[in-house]
């Protein structure tokens, strides 16, 4: 797959074999343009330790959010390859709203609140076909929520 820490930058997150397919190349140009409104009018917050070339953070985590609370994304980066599954506060969020989590590779992830996704965070899973994470998040308007909500994997 090809993400890179530097956000916005097009980069790999595995060695090149196993890579050659123009689809999977494309379908990640296809993500970029799909969120990069999103990242043009957003603010960060590295919700991680900073990465370091030695003793780095099993996972780098950086979150965009807009001034709005409408939206927001999270990109995390694997550091190690024994890092496992984590959880993760967000910030930033609406604490009232709910929010749609939508993993890029995965899909759907469920509903949270603001309060919920600040306090208690999103799991981040150690996946065997990337190293890197991209989270969509979007505000529900009230009237489009479902009657019952479950939180995020």
């Amino acid at each position: 797959i090809f993400r890179s820490r530097m956000l916005g930058t097009l980069g790999l997150s595995f060695p090149l074999p196993g890579i050659g397919v123009l689809d999977e190349m494309a379908r990640e140009v296809t993500i970029y343009k799909q969120i990069r409104a999103t990242m043009v009018r957003s603010g960060g917050a590295l919700l991680s330790e900073q990465a370091s070339v030695e003793g780095a953070p099993p996972w780098d985590v950086f979150q965009m959010t807009t001034p709005e609370g409408d939206a927001a994304l999270v990109f995390a980066f694997q550091g190690q390859l024994d890092s496992g599954d984590f959880r993760i506060p967000l910030s930033g969020l609406d604490p009232d709203a709910s929010y749609d989590v939508v993993s890029v590779d995965a899909g759907t992830l469920g509903v949270a609140t603001g309060t919920d996704l600040m306090i208690d965070g999103v799991k981040i899973f150690q996946s065997p076909s990337t190293a890197a994470h991209v989270l969509v998040l979007s505000r529900i308007e009230a009237e489009a929520l479902p009657a019952q909500r479950a939180p995020p994997r």
